[in-house]
């Protein structure tokens, strides 16, 4: 055991800048990161093409872009709000469950790719 108690370097950023407001406004997902887990398999498999755009700018932009690339990640998050929720709660409780390595895997394919953990 450690003598000491664990230190974080980890803060939340938050910039209190209004967007421009030409960037049409999109309203956050806030969702923790098992749903966001779970939901990845779907939200990569749909939104490829916006996602693709969006890192493609990135790269012009050398690592940078935060504002030069609004446009598109306001697309991606559009895209990711867009997909169904039906498949997401099994599978997240699932993700999020200690022991998710001993329980049966939920069946994910209603409305995306089946889930790479499904071979595991």
């Amino acid at each position: 055991m450690a003598a000491r108690e664990p230190r974080f370097a980890q803060k939340s950023l938050v910039d209190p800048t209004p967007m421009p407001s030409h960037i049409p406004p999109v309203e956050e997902i806030g969702a923790s990161s098992a749903p966001l887990a779970s939901a990845s398999f779907f939200i990569g498999a749909r939104c490829k093409p916006y996602n693709d755009d969006f890192m493609q700018c990135k790269t012009e932009a050398n690592g940078r872009g935060e504002v030069e690339c609004l446009k598109e990640g306001r697309k991606v998050t559009r895209c990711a709000a867009s997909v169904s929720v039906y498949p997401f709660p099994s599978h997240f409780v699932w993700l999020s469950s200690p022991a998710h390595g001993a329980m049966p895997i939920p069946d994910i394919t209603a409305n995306g790719p089946k889930s790479p953990y499904a071979n595991a």
